[in-house]
């Protein structure tokens, strides 16, 4: 992506007064970038897996097939809803294990392992502004595609930093930060007018408190005087995901609306 800046004016008043909002949002650090790894024909398939540092197939199908049921879970109007949280047949497979259980038979016990409950998932709802009509924030990937991460001294790194900030030295600065520890998330920003955490469920993933910490930075910018924003962050699938076209996590939505909504862009 590269860099894109726009003024604008909103419909209302801030502060007495109208107002011209800009924010940027850049990358400040390096998340596992893709590997590729060359392998031969003959290759076994546990071979690849390792040289790729992925998981063995029928774990990555396990965790497919996890991550669906849960996204499922949200939606009781689907049609495969009650196929797969209410199968049929199980006597029949338990009397025939040579046979391949349906899909919510064989998930079942996998879900039961890491303590999902139906009642818990809040329900899908359908948005009433289409994702596609949210504009998307800018985002500056310059630090990332500005060198190979591997090769390149961390001082460098830095004074390209310091030439960031200095290229957006007229903008109000805010770092944000999303961390896990155990089962202890939490997410975090801080700025010259000071510092804001909330913690976060124990299974929220570290991608989503990123999400989050980005989130909580919109605040900041509702509530102040400044005009021109410099959100940095490091997490490169964070801002990577708010630049797509796919809106396919709550939070991402959240971010959208908000901005939309307040004209924040």
């Amino acid at each position: 992506m590269t860099d894109a800046g726009s003024e604008f004016q909103t419909d209302g008043t801030a502060h007495g007064k109208e107002r011209f909002t800009r924010i940027l949002l850049t990358y400040i650090g390096s998340d596992t970038e893709p590997c590729i790894a060359a392998m031969l024909r003959t290759s076994p398939a546990s071979s690849m897996c390792v040289q790729a540092n992925e998981p063995p197939l029928y774990i990555r199908r396990r965790m497919l097939s996890i991550q669906y049921l849960l996204r499922l879970g949200s939606s009781p109007s689907n049609p495969a809803y009650n196929t797969v949280f209410s199968p049929k047949f199980k006597a029949f497979f338990s009397s025939k294990p040579n046979q391949i259980p349906t899909l919510g038979i064989r998930i079942a016990p996998e879900l039961e392992k890491i303590g999902y409950k139906r009642n818990t998932v809040s329900q899908l709802s359908v948005p009433a502004t289409p994702s596609w009509l949210l504009r998307r924030p800018e985002i500056d990937l310059t630090l990332l595609h500005s060198s190979e991460k591997a090769v390149t001294p961390p001082e460098v790194f830095k004074v390209r930093f310091y030439e960031l900030c200095d290229r957006f030295k007229n903008f109000y600065h805010i770092y944000t930060e999303g961390s896990k520890m155990g089962h202890r998330v939490s997410a975090a920003l801080c700025h010259k007018r000071g510092t804001s955490a909330v913690r976060l469920p124990g299974a929220t993933s570290i991608f989503i408190a990123e999400l989050h910490a980005i989130l909580l930075a919109l605040d900041v910018v509702r509530r102040s005087k400044e005009k021109d924003f410099l959100s940095l962050s490091d997490s490169y699938s964070s801002l990577i995901a708010l630049g797509g076209s796919h809106v396919d996590q709550d939070t991402i939505y959240k971010y959208l609306k908000i901005q939309h909504s307040h004209k924040l862009w």
